[in-house]
């Protein structure tokens, strides 16, 4: 079994002739989004979707967006996920030092993300119940 981890160093270096080279993905990827578009705007103009229910596929397809946008980023993703051990050491065990801590990756999940970082911990604050405690 320690020989196939070793070994997979030599199957990822072949992966890359599989590139998409082309680009032709992000065409068919675009595509399908427009004709999904199209076919929900139709649907909506014929009177088959309710507009509550394209509210909330909007707010999901944003959310995914976002978060899509997060995780494509490595500084991004590293922030993300030192806010999220924070939160989750803060939640084990509510000392100074871990609201401390919580506190400043708060802080640095904002600046990577590029938003003010009264919004990001007031958003915190009422969405993550232990937060609203610090």
């Amino acid at each position: 079994m320690i020989d196939d981890i070793v070994n997979l160093g030599e199957h990822l270096k072949d992966a890359d002739k599989y590139r998409n080279t082309s680009n032709t993905a992000g065409a068919i990827i675009l595509w399908d989004i427009v004709r999904g578009v199209a076919e929900t705007g139709i649907a909506w103009g014929a009177g088959l979707v309710a507009p509550a229910a394209m509210a909330a596929v909007g707010t999901t397809a944003i959310a995914a967006e976002v978060l899509t946008r997060i995780l494509a980023s490595p500084a991004r993703v590293a922030s993300a996920g030192a806010f999220v051990r924070a939160y989750r050491a803060l939640s084990t065990d509510h000392t100074p030092a871990r609201t401390a801590v919580f506190k400043i990756a708060t802080r640095n999940l904002a600046s990577t993300l590029g938003i003010p970082a009264e919004a990001v911990l007031k958003a915190v604050e009422t969405r993550l119940p232990l937060a609203a405690q610090i």
